[in-house]
């Protein structure tokens, strides 16, 4: 559904900002990902060993025809190891509200581009009724 990039392995370099790249390799697999948790400030990165919670980072976040990418300063609220119990393993991060504008911009730039992408019926019908 996307690549992940990671800048560093946070075990060995705890000093630098993690940042996370997340490329979306479909419009259908963001538009998924904005309605299920992006919009509320949210997201579930499948990753194999992921960081602790707390851990703090700064999530790039771009899709085809979104037109940009997105930079939001989140923070790992927790993290599953490897994926016991049937759970997939990753972390589940919560973007910082903190730098005006930018999740703002988010969902207008999103919402546009799932109009644009799918209709404004469809669109209406998917973003009123999650």
């Amino acid at each position: 559904m996307y690549k992940l990039l990671m800048n560093q392995d946070f075990k060995n370099n705890q000093q630098q900002l993690l940042t996370v790249r997340v490329e979306y390799r479909s419009q259908n697999g963001y538009i998924h990902d904005y309605i299920g948790s992006l919009r509320d400030g949210t997201a579930f990165i499948s990753v194999a060993s992921p960081p602790p919670a707390g851990t703090n980072m700064r999530m790039m976040v771009s899709a085809p025809g979104l037109g940009k990418t997105f930079e939001l300063p989140a923070v790992v609220e927790w993290a599953s190891g490897q994926g016991g119990h049937g759970e997939q393993p990753g972390m589940r991060v919560r973007f910082d509200q903190s730098p005006t504008g930018v999740l703002e911009e988010l969902r207008l730039v999103s919402e546009a581009f799932i109009v644009s992408a799918l209709g404004a019926k469809i669109a209406a019908e998917l973003l009123e009724g999650s």
